[in-house]
């Protein structure tokens, strides 16, 4: 389970569990609707709670950063453009183990008109 996730333009941006590296990360986007919701992709990710060998529905992209700088573009539902800004350290709190310094990656998305494309 992961939950670290942010939302924009009616679209969820949740960060992966496991990336190449520490300062590459990887992002699944996908579509904040119904369907989304009540398969719990917000937590387990793409596909969710989607039977097994199901391709889930096209709502959704990954993206993969390989450093600090890197402009993606990607289509869903209208074009975006995502910047991966940087990478600071955050001192997380947890109930069992106490407090532990954690990544935290800052991203900038702009939803592109069609004179931007």
């Amino acid at each position: 389970m992961n939950t670290n996730r942010a939302r924009a333009y009616g679209l969820v941006f949740k960060l992966k569990y496991t990336f190449p590296t520490r300062e590459q990360p990887r992002l699944e986007v996908f579509l904040d609707n119904e369907i989304t919701r009540l398969q719990d992709w917000e937590i387990y990710g793409v596909g969710g709670l989607s039977e097994p060998f199901c391709e889930p529905p096209d709502f959704s992209r990954y993206l993969e950063f390989e450093e600090t700088g890197q402009i993606k573009h990607f289509e869903l539902g209208q074009t975006y453009q995502i910047e991966f800004t940087g990478m600071s350290e955050e001192e997380v709190n947890y109930r069992r183990t106490g407090k532990k310094l954690e990544p935290a990656y800052h991203f900038h998305v702009v939803a592109l008109s069609a004179d931007d494309c």
